[in-house]
């Protein structure tokens, strides 16, 4: 039986995190060579590095005790995709 997320210490949330983040990636075809936490707050986001020096963040989503609806995450996911189009600075 799988432990409840929030009943887990820091250390064993951050593990959890970091193995969903990594069978997230398997879905994606980029051939990361390390990745950062950098943030479990109220999400969990990742600084991910590639073979070819690409960079990118990965955010896990905690789940709807952080306080947000379907619908809510939903639209937030749809402003993320707007935010794709815009030429923005990125972090190093």
């Amino acid at each position: 039986m799988v432990k409840d997320f929030y009943a887990l210490t820091d250390r064993g949330r951050s593990r959890r995190l970091r193995a969903i983040a990594e069978r997230v990636l398997d879905e994606y075809d980029l051939d990361v060579t390390h990745m950062r936490a950098l943030s479990d707050a109220t999400n969990a986001v990742f600084k991910l590095v590639c073979r070819n020096a690409d960079r990118y963040a990965l955010r896990v989503g905690m789940g709807p005790p952080s306080g947000h609806t379907a619908d809510e995450m939903r639209s937030e996911m749809e402003w993320l995709t707007a935010l794709s189009d815009l030429d923005s600075p990125r972090v190093p």
